[in-house]
């Protein structure tokens, strides 16, 4: 954040100067220091509380090897309104191209005020930016076209078919019969889950390809192949989760482990498997075109 804004003011003769950045600096290390947690740990909103606070900010101690700081007389310093400003031009000028409120941190109960951290990645890790998969460009070209022969009548699936396509769609909408509790809900059981049903989307093309029309296998071996691609991290996540401190909160581990980028295209993935897909299966053996 603070070397973005000393990028800006070389780009601009109006921007507010150093003093305001290293002003801004030292809030968000002291924000870190009083509560005794890493930078990335501090909760966002207390930044401004100590932009207003400059008596609390400029306490002792201080960080070792800081540069110095200007001197503040009150509130109302220049310097204070300018760090203010780069705080809020930061969170307006960058908002991601990607509404992040179906990527977020599993609610585990407790509260989770919104982190520095979690702020940061959002900015290093725009979703948007990562080209789409070509697995997924596969699906709902198969999807589009066993739709399409379905419609025109082209394909009328025998009671075999029908079986596998009921199987299959089952798979894709599977969830756990146990009592929910927030792991459920968890972005790892949430690739655990697509990685089952790839393989037995997978399973179940291998054993009926010779029974049933390509437009069913196709359509099958394609999500499959999109799952795998996107639960590959499955078994790193895996080996960390088991190694994660007893402590440590599930909404933290996700904010170490699981990217943005990564999580988006959970949902895309799970979107299209669940909607394409699953509605293209279910016209399939129950013969509902429309559904």
């Amino acid at each position: 954040m603070t070397a973005w804004a000393r990028r800006r003011s070389a780009q601009a003769d109006d921007w507010p100067g150093p003093d305001a950045v290293q002003l801004l600096a030292r809030a968000l290390w002291r924000t870190a220091a009083d509560h005794d947690v890493p930078v990335a740990d501090a909760v966002l909103n207390d930044v401004l509380l100590y932009l207003r606070r400059p008596e609390r900010m400029l306490a002792e101690p201080r960080p070792r090897d800081a540069d110095p700081l200007p001197s503040i007389e009150n509130r109302a310093d220049p310097a204070l309104q300018h760090a203010e400003l780069i705080w809020d031009a930061n969170q307006i000028q960058h908002r991601p191209s990607r509404d992040l409120s179906d990527l977020g941190n599993t609610d585990d109960g407790m509260l989770d005020p919104r982190t520095i951290g979690e702020r940061l990645t959002e900015i290093a890790q725009d979703p948007k930016g990562q080209p789409p998969l070509p697995e997924t460009e596969t699906v709902n070209a198969r999807a589009a076209a066993a739709g399409h022969a379905l419609n025109r009548r082209e394909w009328v699936p025998t009671t075999a078919e029908c079986t596998v396509a009921a199987a299959a769609e089952g798979a894709l909408r599977a969830f756990s019969t146990e009592p929910l509790n927030a792991f459920d809900f968890s972005w790892l059981a949430r690739l655990r889950r697509l990685a089952h049903a790839g393989r037995v989307l997978r399973e179940l093309a291998e054993q009926h390809r010779s029974g049933v029309s390509p437009l069913l296998t196709d359509l099958l071996v394609a999500t499959a192949d999109l799952l795998d691609v996107v639960t590959e991290p499955v078994a790193g996540l895996e080996s960390a989760w088991s190694a994660r401190p007893a402590q440590q909160r599930l909404p933290s581990w996700e904010q170490r482990h699981l990217p943005l980028g990564l999580r988006a295209r959970v949902v895309d993935a799970d979107h299209l498997a669940s909607f394409v897909v699953g509605s293209t299966l279910v016209a399939a053996y129950t013969g509902d075109v429309d559904y």
